[in-house]
């Protein structure tokens, strides 16, 4: 304290406050946060105790909540709406140019192979563009899901390679081991790691724990490298050091439980109040009488006029329900579950009530985005190790003549995905936008037509056929052609002058 401080503390007898303890407010201890205590788990301890039942209630959900149903097929379909393509991009050795023919032939392999449930999956049921969607779906209802390799070939197909699909519950969540005598590696709920917690291997039971016909006998799980495996799960809100994941849904569970509960009860309610009509007040005891038909009195029907007996009047009934009020709530409701899920309550309820354009196209701008990282995912985890993997095995079954393949496997792995893109909000400001981009070089043509899940090469070689087509039948083909703008031509009878015209008055 200064001189001028301290003669005036002296004189009004003032003592300066002391100094509050500075500390976080979240880790206070006051009444309002005497209820909150979480534990300092680790990620899997966290997991290991709910895995199972969050994963059975999410499925819960998906079978019999019109919304989370909703919600999920919205998610899937905007993902993978009718399949991510596959587009070969292996360029000439010295050349910069594409080597058309090696990726015509590449391309129509994978097709063949890919396209045809008998080839490419084990029960003989999926393409790859169903897979995708099942896998889609089963990262935001379980959480997680394993594909297998199985070199093996299936339904005639000249490559020894298929794709089994293995739902989360088949991976032993309650096999856990310290460490393994005949490995070293430690195993955490079916996953076998090392020391720095890399997957060797995956404990899979050979049925699923709940089916009807082997729920019952004890089986043990079985052991299948890592190299054999994809382990596909969501990454939203892992840990370092996780080793399992857990249905998107839980964060949201609980609302749309509670909804859904509520929903029903103002149902029951509303059922139980349209069927009094009204009530008889009576001054004795036991006033229950009947009529000449032995009908109790208290029997109504449309229009029915009836007397009343000596001591009884008429209250009338007005019902409570519907409530004025419910709308409003189950929109607060729904709206944090699609928060929750990082989705639009448009997309989740399908309501364009009270909206505008402009809040439609900010709640798409952002939701899109979310939707391009999982198909991101969906390519990077999921169809490029696939592609990688059939890659080997058709060079190596000799399905496809690939000269040095073995000593540089990378040269060949030149591969392209598209997923199918997303309409214009406003296709024609859209438009004008992209065309802007191009015109300032902040964007290219493939850029363009990827974002709409077209690729370049396949857009220029069809126009090329239309083109051809077109002077086929003697028609001018002048689609994709901008007209140069020139500016308009000045009239000879009206030479050009700078004066301004006069004012022409009355």
């Amino acid at each position: 304290m200064n001189f001028l401080q301290k003669t005036l503390a002296k004189l009004f007898k003032l003592t300066p406050k002391k100094r509050a303890n500075r500390r976080y407010a979240a880790a206070s201890q006051g009444n309002s946060l005497s209820g909150w205590t979480p534990y300092t788990t680790s990620a899997d301890a966290n997991i290991w105790s709910g895995l199972r039942i969050i994963r059975v209630r999410a499925r819960d959900l998906y079978d019999n909540d019109p919304w989370i149903k909703a919600m999920l097929k919205g998610i899937t379909t905007n993902v993978v709406k009718t399949g991510i393509r596959f587009q070969s991009k292996v360029k000439m050795r010295r050349k910069d140019d594409y080597d058309i023919p090696l990726n015509q032939r590449i391309q129509a392999t994978w097709e063949a192979w890919a396209e045809n449930p008998a080839w490419c999956h084990t029960a003989g049921k999926l393409d790859i563009y169903e897979m995708q969607r099942i896998i889609t779906s089963s990262e935001f209802i379980a959480g997680e899901i394993l594909i297998r390799f199985v070199y093996q070939s299936f339904g005639g197909s000249p490559i020894p390679l298929a794709l089994e699909l293995i739902e989360a519950d088949q991976l032993d969540d309650r096999y856990t081991v310290r460490v393994s005598q005949e490995t070293g590696n430690q195993i955490r709920m079916g996953v076998e790691l090392d020391n720095w917690l890399r997957p060797q291997a995956y404990w899979i039971l050979p049925n699923h724990p709940g089916d009807i016909y082997f729920s019952s006998t004890k089986v043990q799980p079985e052991r299948v490298s890592a190299n054999d495996i994809i382990h596909f799960l969501s990454p939203e809100g892992m840990r370092p050091g996780q080793t399992r994941a857990v249905s998107p849904l839980h964060a949201v569970m609980m609302r749309a439980h509670n909804l859904g509960g509520y929903e029903e009860a103002e149902i029951v309610k509303s059922r139980m109040q349209a069927n009094v009509s009204a009530f008889i007040e009576s001054e004795f005891e036991d006033a229950d009488q009947e009529d000449e038909d032995g009908n109790p009195v208290e029997y109504f029907e449309p229009g029915l006029i009836r007397k009343l007996l000596p001591g009884e009047k008429f209250s009338g009934f007005n019902p409570t329900s519907p409530n004025p009020n419910l709308i409003d709530f189950v929109k607060h409701f729904l709206r944090a579950i699609s928060a929750g899920m990082d989705v639009s309550y448009y997309t989740t309820t399908g309501d364009y009530e009270s909206t505008n354009f402009s809040s439609v196209r900010a709640a798409l701008i952002n939701e899109r985005d979310n939707f391009k990282i999982t198909q991101d995912r969906l390519i990077r985890k999921f169809l490029k190790p696939v592609y990688h993997k059939w890659l080997d095995i058709a060079y190596l079954s000799g399905a496809l003549s690939l000269p040095g393949y073995e000593v540089d496997p990378s040269f060949y792995r030149q591969d392209a995905w598209y997923g199918a893109g997303w309409q214009w909000v406003d296709p024609l400001k859209d438009i004008q936008a992209s065309q802007l981009a191009l015109n300032i070089g902040l964007t290219t043509v493939t850029k363009e037509l990827a974002s709409l899940g077209y690729d370049l090469e396949d857009v220029l070689a069809e126009k090329q056929r239309e083109k051809k087509l077109y002077e086929k039948f003697g028609i001018p083909y002048t689609f994709g052609e901008i007209p140069q703008q020139q500016p308009p031509p000045i009239q000879e009878d009206e030479p050009p002058t700078d004066k301004k015209p006069k004012k022409v008055g009355f």
